[in-house]
């Protein structure tokens, strides 16, 4: 019972490689201090009430997760909260490693103050290729760093939004191509795509698509 991998590390970087797993809460959930987590997946990842996928950190610590093979799932699909300064990064290239959020988010990074940026996909050229969905939000990340996400497929919030960016101080960034990106109104908010920032002065937020978004 409960997570299928748990590592806990106060001062140390948090390493995992590993094949299929499945857990009760978590499937794999990676908690450190201030250190980098490295979560690289090769099969199926599992959880039950929790996330398919979580990783907690803080200070300058980067966040790294690559999806190699295999279908991420949970009541929240990847969960990710870095409150530092350190860099979240989620990569999935692969059409057939889809990332689902049965009860929550399809991937979720909150990150509250913390001023490292997230991306979701690595840029232009390392899009998502893989189908997310979530019962809420397909993707939902904020902060006050920057927020990017590059996707290359479809991208579905049941519940809300399809992308939803937020940043409380830096640029937003949605650049999307293939798919339908698709977002389903609850309580009258929810849609496509919402990306904002309450930076002052700086850069807009830009919304690139050649796709469609509902």
């Amino acid at each position: 019972a409960g997570d299928g991998i748990d590592a806990t590390d106060s001062s140390g970087q948090i390493l995992i490689q590993t094949a299929a797993v499945t857990g009760t809460v978590n499937g794999i959930s990676a908690v450190g201090a201030t250190a980098p987590i490295t979560i690289t997946t090769n099969g199926p990842i599992t959880g039950g009430t929790g996330s398919g996928i979580n990783a907690v950190t803080a200070g300058a610590g980067a966040i790294q997760i690559n999806v190699l093979t295999g279908a991420v799932k949970g009541a929240i699909g990847i969960s990710t909260a870095q409150t530092g300064t350190g860099v979240t990064n989620v990569v999935d290239g692969l059409a057939g490693n889809p990332i689902t959020g049965t009860v929550g988010d399809g991937i979720q990074s909150v990150n509250g103050t913390g001023t490292g940026a997230v991306n979701i996909g690595g840029g232009p050229g390392s899009r998502i290729e893989a189908a997310v969905s979530g019962a809420t939000n397909g993707i939902d990340i904020s902060g006050a760093g920057q927020m990017n996400v590059f996707t290359d497929a479809n991208v579905t919030g049941a519940a809300g939004w399809g992308i939803k960016a937020i940043s409380t101080a830096s640029p937003v960034v949605v650049n999307v191509t293939t798919g339908t990106i698709k977002g389903t109104a609850s309580g009258g908010k929810g849609g496509g795509i919402l990306a904002k920032t309450s930076e002052g002065g700086g850069t807009v937020d830009q919304v690139t698509s050649t796709t469609t978004i509902i």
